[in-house]
């Protein structure tokens, strides 16, 4: 009596595992795949609020007089010197967040600010700084305020 003993795997049995694993490497092929997608999206978003903050730091570094005339003439001189004709300044809000093919929108504004406990107003300069980025897809928007030393 002969007996025989199968102890190999089928090829039926070879092919729905190989299926089984691509399915599996193709699921992780698309998670890293996103995952750099996100950190690269991340990447640019925190390139553009670094230079945003880097341009409101050295314009408020430089301002020594607090009036809207004198800060746009500093801004005017940073941001050239920085991105020599990629920028625009505004004098409203209203076109400001309009990409313009201009890597930098900034607006200068005078506004009063009501400090409750003591009930007294205080004028401001406030400056907002847009920065585009992802080829004008995406922007962030940052502000300040600069007191007057009057105050």
């Amino acid at each position: 009596m002969i007996s025989i003993k199968n102890k190999g795997f089928t090829l039926i049995e070879t092919l729905i595992s190989l299926a089984i694993l691509g399915i599996i490497i193709v699921s992780f092929i698309s998670l890293f795949t996103n995952s750099n997608l996100i950190i690269s999206y991340s990447g640019k978003k925190v390139n553009a609020i670094s230079e945003g903050k880097s341009i409101l730091d050295e314009i408020h570094s430089k301002a020594t007089k607090s009036d809207k005339e004198a800060i746009n003439i500093i801004a005017e001189e940073v941001l050239n010197k920085k991105y020599s004709s990629n920028y625009e300044i505004f004098n409203e809000d209203k076109d400001l967040y309009i990409y313009k093919n201009k890597r930098i929108h900034l607006t200068i504004s005078e506004e009063e600010i009501l400090i409750k406990p003591i009930s007294k107003k205080y004028t401001t300069v406030k400056m907002k700084v847009i920065v585009f980025y992802n080829n004008g897809e995406k922007k962030i928007e940052l502000f300040t305020y600069i007191p007057n030393k009057e105050n």
